[in-house]
């Protein structure tokens, strides 16, 4: 029973000191700190690849903006390596991440202040000074070259406009139209992606 307990207590150090070390935040440039949380398993991102990715900005428990409920952002990554990490914060955090990883950065809102008078128009942020503004990347999926995120942008495109409300039912109104007047004046025609 001893034993057991011992082997308990110690299997919780072992996870305790495994939770503080992935808690460790690294430092932007400017000194935001800054967390990849990451599985390490998708793809590693590369200069002159494609990510696409979603976002979320909130401070404590209110989101400010995210990119949740549309198709996520696509964004290239430099080809110079120099380039990707020269003065983009963004570029560098997204060269250590890979295909489903997240970035958080915490931004003081004091920081944000000092740095952007133009923040101090803005009667949320003010109202939060000493506290964080929270940004969060979600790396959907990340793309070799300009044609796969191409490719895939095009299809995410299709596929959200055909969940529009209505969409498919004027689609079908359409469909049987233009194969009416294909039949009658004998077209042959090829259907694109959009339909």
């Amino acid at each position: 029973m001893k034993r057991t307990s011992h082997f308990f207590v110690l299997a919780l150090l072992a996870l305790g000191f495994t939770a503080c070390k992935q808690t460790e935040f690294k430092k932007t440039k400017d000194g935001f700190p800054y967390k990849i949380f990451s599985s390490g398993k998708g793809e590693e991102i590369k200069p002159g690849y494609f990510v696409s990715l979603h976002r979320t900005s909130k401070i404590e428990d209110s989101v400010l903006e995210t990119s949740y409920g549309n198709p996520p952002q696509f964004l290239p990554i430099p080809k110079d390596s120099s380039a990707a990490g020269g003065g983009n914060e963004l570029m560098k955090m997204l060269l250590e991440a890979r295909e489903g990883d997240s970035i958080q950065i915490n931004q003081p809102v004091d920081s944000i202040l000092s740095k952007n008078p133009m923040a101090a128009q803005d009667s949320f942020i003010v109202s939060n000074k000493g506290k964080n503004l929270v940004t969060i990347f979600k790396v959907v999926d990340v793309f070799k070259t300009e044609e796969e995120a191409q490719a895939a942008f095009e299809k995410q495109n299709i596929e959200a406009y055909n969940k529009r409300p209505g969409i498919s039912e004027q689609r079908k109104k359409d469909e049987a139209a233009i194969e009416a007047y294909l039949r009658t004046n004998n077209i042959q025609a090829q259907r694109t992606p959009w339909g």
